[in-house]
């Protein structure tokens, strides 16, 4: 959350802010964990469409963009302990 990390990207142009910067930086992916109008994390097809379109305008095909497919509200039932 921006409370406790404000460089934090989480909004779709902070994300194409951010990629040119991790290129230059010698990164050759970036793994996005985006986040609905609430600032919460979010897998709708919209808001990840919208991430990934801001960055691929910004860097074209020079990274791999990967977007989480967790949701940290989701606890698994199972424990392996």
């Amino acid at each position: 959350m921006k409370v406790d990390l404000a460089a934090l990207p989480i909004t779709p142009m902070e994300f194409a802010d951010c990629a040119p910067v991790c290129l230059l930086a010698g990164a050759r992916m970036i793994h996005l964990h985006v986040r609905d109008g609430q600032d919460k994390h979010c897998l709708d097809v919209q808001c990840c469409r919208a991430a990934l379109d801001a960055v691929r305008a910004r860097v074209g095909d020079r990274l791999i963009i990967q977007v989480t497919t967790e949701m940290p509200t989701i606890r698994p039932t199972v424990s392996f302990s």
